[in-house]
């Protein structure tokens, strides 16, 4: 995010507190055993496939230089820590 905590997304800014909320809501789902409306289990593996899939899309809504890898991979490692930081929007500013 580099430090603005907030990103321009479809002509429109989002800040950067929905990252966590849906890291947190991930988390959570996958630690409790939620269930998706078609019966699946959300697990971490369904959380990786579903993420390879809309990864697949990014490339066409963002420019060549960017920090996807980097997102992507501290996304990936909230979602598969054992325990929640209090702030996560801390690791954006590195």
């Amino acid at each position: 995010m580099r430090g603005n905590f907030a990103a321009a997304l479809f002509y429109k800014m989002e800040r950067c507190c929905h990252c966590p909320s849906a890291v947190l809501q991930i988390w959570q789902w996958i630690r409790h055993g939620a269930h998706l409306d078609d019966g699946r289990h959300i697990d971490y593996p369904l959380f990786r496939q579903l993420l390879e899939e809309e990864l697949q899309k990014m490339p066409a809504y963002l420019p060549a230089q960017n920090r996807l890898a980097e997102a992507v991979a501290l996304f990936d490692n909230l979602v598969q820590a054992t325990t929640t930081e209090d702030f996560l929007t801390l690791n954006l500013t590195h």
